[in-house]
């Protein structure tokens, strides 16, 4: 389902297309080179973002933040120098080129405002990969709830015990999202993640199989509450270096390196 919110490039290229237009219909208004500037300013804010998304790219918050905002800065001040060259030429149509610039406001606006399901959905995935890369059980048991059940764990309590087990140890060093597929169907969603995981060289996994890193493809459930905070309320791991695998096998091989 089209969510608004969830669309902040659409108004972005509703508001470079709308402009574009005031430039066909009013000739004397604005030049080809300050269009096609904009242009690439979006498209460029569009890939960083992208990149940061997917793991293509990995940079400090601070520096994204920064990246962003900059970004975002041109933009609108592209916009804005349209408005101020039609207002110029006195023949009052400045307003007309004042409505992309209300309507790129918006679209950061939104952005900056609305965190959306499929947002939260999105972060939830990224903060149990950190939590898995720096063994932080304790954030994973905050993203799982109460409710949780699969086919090995009866509820939440023994896949809590296997994870701060298996992290008890050194494991991964670093994940890697290389695909992700979110079906949203509020209040629940299905989440299908590809990861590839580069292994802590320390770690008995890695001396046990002598593999420097590992792929793995894993379904989530979520739900969403009453306070607007989504959950996962199941969990499997359905393939390991592309190879089909259980929780039950992979429970039984993990005690082989995790015992003292």
């Amino acid at each position: 389902m089209f969510d608004f919110f969830d669309q902040p490039w659409t108004l972005l290229i509703t508001a470079a297309v709308a402009l574009r237009i005031i430039y066909i219909i009013f000739s004397d208004v604005g030049r080809w080179w300050q269009w096609l500037l904009l242009v690439l300013a979006i498209v460029a804010l569009a890939l960083i973002d992208l990149f940061i998304r997917t793991d293509i790219l990995r940079i400090d918050k601070p520096l994204y933040v920064t990246i962003h905002v900059i970004g975002v800065l041109v933009i609108l001040l592209i916009f804005a120098l349209a408005a101020v060259e039609a207002f110029s030429l006195k023949k009052r149509r400045w307003q007309f080129a004042l409505l992309p610039f209300c309507i790129a406001t918006a679209a950061f606006t939104c952005d900056w405002l609305v965190t959306t399901d499929r947002e939260k959905v999105n972060n939830l995935v990224q903060t149990l990969m950190l939590a898995v890369e720096r063994e932080e059980p304790d954030t994973i048991d905050s993203l799982i709830s109460d409710e949780y059940s699969d086919p090995v764990h009866s509820t939440k309590e023994p896949l809590m015990r296997y994870c701060r087990r298996i992290l008890s140890k050194p494991l991964v060093e670093k994940n890697k999202k290389m695909a992700l597929t979110i079906e949203m169907s509020p209040p629940t969603a299905t989440v299908m993640l590809v990861a590839m995981a580069k292994l802590d060289q320390t770690s008995p996994l890695y001396h046990r199989y002598f593999v420097p890193a590992a792929s793995a493809k894993v379904q989530l459930n979520l739900k969403k509450y009453a306070d607007g905070q989504w959950l996962i309320v199941s969990a499997r791991v359905l393939e390991v270096n592309r190879q089909p695998i259980t929780w039950t096998r992979i429970e039984r091989q993990s005690r082989n390196y995790t015992e003292p």
